[in-house]
C-alpha cells in the first residue's frame, strides 16, 4: 500500500512524505516537494545523449537475473560492456502516464534500480550480492507524460579509482 501525507501546502509548493509498505513491513519512505508547474521556471536541456542509440535500432531484450522485478519490464538492449549500461525500457502493465507522479516514478525506479547494473557488468568476476541505494535525490524539471518508452543510459566508472575486489 502506498500513504501520502501532506507535510506542508504553501501557496507554490507543497510537501509530503510518501511510505510504501508490503505486507505490513515499510519498504521506502520518501519525501516528495511538488511545485505548480505554472509558477516553476523552466530549465530543461533538449539533447540526446552521445551514445544514443533509437528504439528502432535496440536489440530484443536481454537475459535477465531470478528476481521478479525484471518480470514489470519490457526491456531493448543497447549495450552492457565496459560500464556502459543503456537499455530501452518499457513498464509492464501499462500505467496512466499522463499523471505527473506516475510518470516521474517510472524514472526512478530505473533511476534508482540501474546503477547497479551497471557497475556489475564492468566487472571481470562480479560479486555474488546486490548493492542497494542508501540514498537517492532526483529532480524532475518537465512532465512530458507520452512516451511509453524511456530510454536510461548509465556510466558505471564516476569513481575509476574504485575497484570491487
Amino acid at each position: 500500500m502506498i500513504f501520502v501525507e501532506e507535510i506542508k501546502q504553501g501557496r507554490f509548493i507543497s510537501a509530503y512524505n510518501v511510505r510504501l509498505e508490503q505486507s505490513g513491513k515499510l519498504i521506502i519512505n520518501a519525501m516528495v516537494w511538488a511545485c505548480d508547474p505554472k509558477t516553476s521556471l523552466e530549465y530543461q536541456c533538449h539533447h540526446l545523449p552521445e551514445h544514443y542509440i533509437s528504439l528502432d535500432e535496440a536489440g530484443s531484450r536481454p537475459p535477465v537475473g531470478p528476481m521478479k522485478m525484471w518480470n514489470n519490464l519490457d526491456i531493448r538492449e543497447v549495450t552492457h560492456q565496459g560500464g556502459h549500461y543503456s537499455h530501452w525500457y518499457r513498464f509492464i502493465p501499462e500505467m496512466d502516464i499522463r499523471d505527473p507522479f506516475i510518470d516521474a516514478a517510472r524514472s526512478l525506479i530505473l533511476i534508482d534500480t540501474m546503477q547497479w547494473p551497471a557497475r556489475y557488468f564492468m566487472e571481470e568476476k562480479p560479486p555474488m550480492f546486490l548493492a542497494p541505494s542508501l540514498d537517492l535525490y532526483v529532480q524532475f524539471h518537465r512532465f512530458n507524460g507520452e512516451p511509453e518508452w524511456l530510454y536510461c543510459p548509465l556510466w558505471a566508472y564516476f569513481y575509476p579509482q574504485c575497484k570491487i575486489n
